[in-house]
């Protein structure tokens, strides 16, 4: 029986492989975790090496969710649209902000929500969460202090002829990258993995939303300064489920 798409063939081989390589990336992750958790453990460490060990946790937790979330991506581009269910964007916010630690735990993070409705519901099933927990990863990892302080806004909005709600988060103190304000994919594609590799979580953030019909953007707090940074990931309104 012949491929009635040939892109599903290649899919599935990508899939497969994705699969193997989470597999052997993730219990090493595990593995490396348990070790460090063990050095934390002893009440003799020092304040350096406790740093040093809290913030390799970080990285590790880090890796593992964007493994994670490549995964659920890989998924979700094969299922149908129609069949993705509402999520209250919202509760996904408080989930976000109670893994946060996890990710951190040599940082100091403090979450304000200043607009939240109680009726923002938005198409995106399980990838719907998993963006959202990449916002606020990808926001405490743009600001290069020890204590972080993000706003949540969630507003209506607009996308073509779509009615969305758009969750926004702004740091003062982020400091954005280039290729954040005007994501091209096929430019980085073309360029050093390196910058692919550095932006890895927004790079997620973006294709994910899209996939949903929505979109996610980074922009300068105050254009031009270099200083403050603000995330908008916008996602296709829902009715309450």
């Amino acid at each position: 029986m012949t491929e009635s798409n040939p892109n599903h063939g290649s899919e599935r081989l990508s899939a497969f492989f994705m699969d193997l390589l989470s597999h052997d990336i993730l219990n090493n992750n595990q593995a490396v975790l348990s070790y460090l958790e063990l050095v934390l453990a002893n009440p003799d460490l020092d304040a350096k090496a406790r740093d040093y060990a809290e913030k390799a946790i970080s990285h590790v937790r880090t890796s593992t969710v964007l493994v994670e979330h490549a995964k659920n991506l890989m998924a979700a581009r094969t299922a149908d649209p129609n069949s993705f269910r509402p999520v209250d964007l919202m509760r996904s916010v408080m989930l976000a902000i109670k893994e946060l630690p996890r990710f951190f735990p040599a940082r100091e993070i403090k979450v304000r929500v200043v607009q939240a409705p109680t009726d923002a519901y938005v198409l995106g099933d399980a990838l719907a969460d998993d963006l959202v927990l990449n916002a606020f990863i990808d926001m405490v990892r743009t600001d290069p202090g020890d204590e972080v302080s993000i706003d949540v806004r969630i507003i209506k909005s607009e996308r073509g002829s779509k009615m969305c709600w758009s969750l926004v988060l702004s740091d003062p103190n982020a400091v954005l990258q280039p290729g954040m304000k005007s994501v091209d994919l096929s430019a980085l594609l073309s360029q050093d993995n390196s910058k692919m590799v550095k932006m890895a979580g927004f790079l997620f953030a973006s294709m994910a939303a899209h996939l949903l019909g929505g979109e996610f953007d980074a922009k300068e707090l105050v254009a031009g300064t270099g200083q403050g940074g603000e995330f908008a990931l916008t996602l296709v309104k829902a009715g309450k489920p």
